[in-house]
C-alpha cells in the first residue's frame, strides 16, 4: 500500500494541471504552488496526514494566488519561481509565527522593533 502523502502528491500533481487546462488557470503560477506546497509538506515533521493536507491545499492557493503581487513588488519574471517560494514560505512564516507568539516571545520582538 502507497503511503498516504505519496498519493496525495500523486493525485494533486495529475489533478492541478488538469484544473488549470479546464477553469483556465495558469499552468505555470499553479505548477511553481504545487511544487512549493510539496517541498513545505514534506519537510513538515510530526503532523498528521489531514494536517499535511491542509498545508498542501492551503500552500497551493496561497503560492497560486499571491504570486503576481510578489511578482510586482520584487521585480522577479519567473511566475514558477515566484508562486514555488510563495508556496513554501507563506504557511511556513505563519507557522512560525504563531508558535513564537504562543510562547510570549512576540512581545519581546515587537518590543525590540519599537522606534526610540
Amino acid at each position: 500500500m502507497a503511503e498516504p502523502s505519496s498519493t496525495v502528491l500523486g493525485l494533486t500533481t495529475v489533478l492541478i494541471p488538469i484544473g488549470a487546462a479546464v477553469f483556465g488557470l495558469d499552468v505555470e503560477r499553479a505548477i511553481g504552488a504545487l511544487a512549493g506546497a510539496t517541498v513545505f509538506v514534506f519537510n513538515t515533521e510530526g503532523a498528521g496526514i489531514r494536517k499535511r493536507f491542509a498545508y498542501l491545499l492551503i500552500s497551493i492557493i496561497v503560492g497560486y494566488a499571491a504570486a503576481p503581487d510578489v511578482m510586482a513588488r520584487a521585480s522577479i519574471e519567473s511566475k514558477v519561481f515566484t508562486s514555488f517560494l510563495v508556496a513554501a514560505g507563506a504557511l511556513a512564516a505563519t507557522i512560525g509565527f504563531i508558535q513564537v507568539s504562543k510562547t510570549g516571545e512576540i512581545f519581546k520582538i515587537l518590543k525590540s522593533w519599537r522606534v526610540k
